[in-house]
């Protein structure tokens, strides 16, 4: 098994699920016009996720139209899905929150590398945007974080209840003692929606790690700002 190698990785709505509502663009169309000239609308009509986004069995995340090669060990795809939904599993019970005006909830997320890709030592904008496979609105403000209970990103969680810190305080303390993983992050993608560098009104939040091989595994969901 540890030897093996998959290729044959296939179209996976379940994976798309932890940011697919970044993806709509509820009833604005591409011909309403683009806040920045090099826009390609037609993709970003008010939305901060590519409408021709699709993501694989394996979790890579390309535009549809894009060749993907896969060609990841066996043995990394199954440590990939197991520790995603380890960290999922953790937060189950508690919405993504983060001053979110919907109550929804993380998913598993997890982008297996392929072998011979280049292994970040730690997770920038760029790792994020590589994993995304240039589906984000490209002016879309990133913000990268350590996963810990410190910083402007924690400070948002002092206005919540004890039992989501509480969960939060145990998802952070998971991703400490995982072997398997480095550089945890808590990932902010877009988040004004009257700003001219994002698009639409539902932005990707993520709790996320490497593996050794350059995986990106943790848990996604969303926000919604209007």
């Amino acid at each position: 098994m540890s030897n093996s190698v998959v290729r044959d990785c296939q179209p996976d709505p379940e994976r798309l699920l932890p940011f697919q509502e970044c993806m709509e663009s509820y009833g604005i169309d591409a011909d309403a016009g683009s806040r920045d000239p090099h826009d390609p609308r037609g993709e970003w009509p008010h939305n901060c996720v590519s409408t021709q986004t699709v993501a694989y069995s394996c979790g890579i995340i390309s535009r549809a139209k894009d060749t993907v090669e896969h060609n990841h060990e066996a043995a990394e795809l199954e440590r990939c899905r197991r520790l995603a939904y380890a960290a999922a599993e953790i937060m189950a019970a508690v919405p993504v929150g983060l001053g979110s005006e919907s109550e929804d909830y993380f998913r598993p997320f997890f982008v297996t590398a392929s072998q011979g890709d280049a292994a970040p030592a730690v997770i920038t904008e760029n790792t994020v945007r590589a994993a995304f496979g240039g589906t984000l609105y490209p002016p879309a403000q990133i913000s990268v974080a350590e996963l810990a209970a410190t910083g402007e990103w924690w400070q948002q969680m002092a206005k919540t209840d004890a039992a989501t810190r509480q969960a939060w305080h145990d998802l952070i303390k998971w991703f400490e003692r995982q072997d398997e993983l480095k550089a945890a992050a808590f990932v902010e993608i877009g988040s004004d929606p009257l700003s001219q560098h994002n698009s639409g009104c539902v932005f990707p939040r993520l709790a996320v790690a490497l593996t050794a091989a350059g995986s990106l595994v943790g848990i996604c969901g969303y926000v919604v700002y209007t």
